[in-house]
């Protein structure tokens, strides 16, 4: 861990990424974050961060009395969930034609990118029993985001087959709250804004805040942990369906509780150097010690299942992947479809290369062991998975 402390900085950095590789666009949002009257003790630093829109992604943000929207962002709740099938992989049986065969039903049955389940907008989860405060919220969620529960979206969300060093084969999802964690973001994300104008108080870098002991502030950090079950619920959905691709249920695989999740953008209210703080985790995953969590690479390289060390200083946190090297722009400016098609075939994966997925190839990654081996003191690995298929929009 290195300690960045400035002149200009209201609270240090403490950076589990060496100063010299973080990019001039993630410190510049990071030193913004480090200014903001609401942050302490200091600002957690993952070590696959990268840019992101006005907070990095990748670091820990805790402040005391407010919620920062922006920091949680408006992929509320987005994070893993992951299922040991507990079925022995036998490559010769589960070739190149069963992946693409299972890829296909796992399409039928879950929506990506921005498609939705059409004509089913009835509410069919107990979760939309608890309609939000905020008038405007609860109505556009019931408009929009029953056709989005049990799908995959888009960008780097992923559902995908993978296999451990015992050869067990593991079912792992990767998205989010879709429309309904923008609806709530967006709302109030402007209610902040208005907040800290009225009030005159300062804002760095647009990171708006609402404190915790007002009605606003309140009624957010319910919509949020609503968003965060709604995305769970949405990951639980998508591995049923890639569960009955393989001819298997829930059941056959251990029950529910086979089924684990952990979420990596969101804010809850924790305890750590003796006081209660806000605990923003944008593109971070809770490591608290024994804590189960999923820490995906890329297409093209291994994830891993860790548990956590419960270090102090990182807030009993970790990464939540490998993080972008590339950004999308300058991913499909530096890799082709042949590039792409040569590093899926070297990792052994059964997923076939297209230009749409350059913008998601493994060279657009950091070295996921890389980043593992920096975050030594952070988490301890259970598992290391390869990946055998994946399925993205």
């Amino acid at each position: 861990m290195e300690l960045i402390s400035e002149q200009k900085l209201r609270v240090p950095l403490k950076s589990w990424l060496p100063r010299h590789e973080i990019e001039h666009a993630a410190m510049a949002q990071l030193r913004l974050a480090a200014r903001h009257p609401a942050v302490t003790p200091h600002i957690a630093v993952m070590p696959d961060c990268h840019p992101g829109e006005r907070v990095t992604i990748g670091c820990v943000l805790p402040a005391n009395g407010g919620v920062i929207p922006a920091a949680v962002g408006s992929d509320i709740g987005c994070g893993m969930a992951a299922v040991n099938t507990g079925q022995i992989y036998d490559p010769k049986d589960l070739d190149q034609h069963f992946w693409m065969s299972w890829e296909q039903e796992v399409r039928a049955r879950v929506p990506v990118g921005f498609a939705g389940h059409e004509g089913r907008l009835s509410p069919d989860w107990d979760g939309f029993d608890e309609e939000s405060t905020e008038l405007v919220v609860a109505q556009r969620i019931l408009e929009h985001a029953p056709r989005t529960l049990g799908t995959l979206g888009g960008g780097n969300h992923f559902m995908e087959a993978l296999v451990d060093t015992s050869q067990r084969l593991w079912l792992m999802v990767h998205s989010g709250s879709r429309i309904a964690g923008t609806i709530i973001h967006d709302h109030y994300d402007r209610l902040a804004r208005h907040a800290n104008q009225r009030r005159g108080t300062y804002a760095p870098g647009r990171l708006w805040w609402l404190r915790t002991d007002c009605d606003a502030g309140r009624a957010y950090m319910r919509d949020m942990e609503w968003a965060t079950r709604f995305a769970r619920e949405n990951r639980r959905r998508m591995l049923l369906h890639m569960l009955e691709a393989l001819s298997l249920r829930l059941k056959d695989v251990g029950g529910a509780e086979a089924l684990q999740d952990c979420e990596h953008n969101f804010a809850r209210v924790e305890r750590h150097f003796g006081r209660e703080l806000v605990v923003h985790r944008k593109g971070a995953t809770s490591a608290a010690r024994d804590e189960v969590a999923f820490i995906p690479g890329s297409m093209g390289s291994a994830s891993y299942v860790v548990s956590g060390c419960g270090q102090p200083d990182s807030l009993r946190s970790c990464s939540h992947g490998a993080g972008r090297r590339l950004s999308r722009s300058a991913a499909r400016s530096e890799v082709d479809v042949d590039d792409l098609e040569i590093a899926l075939y070297l990792a052994g994966t059964h997923t076939a290369a297209g230009a749409s997925l350059i913008s998601e190839a493994p060279q657009a990654y950091k070295s996921i062991d890389e980043v593992m081996e920096r975050q030594r003191d952070l988490v301890h690995v259970l598992h290391r998975l390869q990946p055998l298929m994946t399925i993205k929009a």
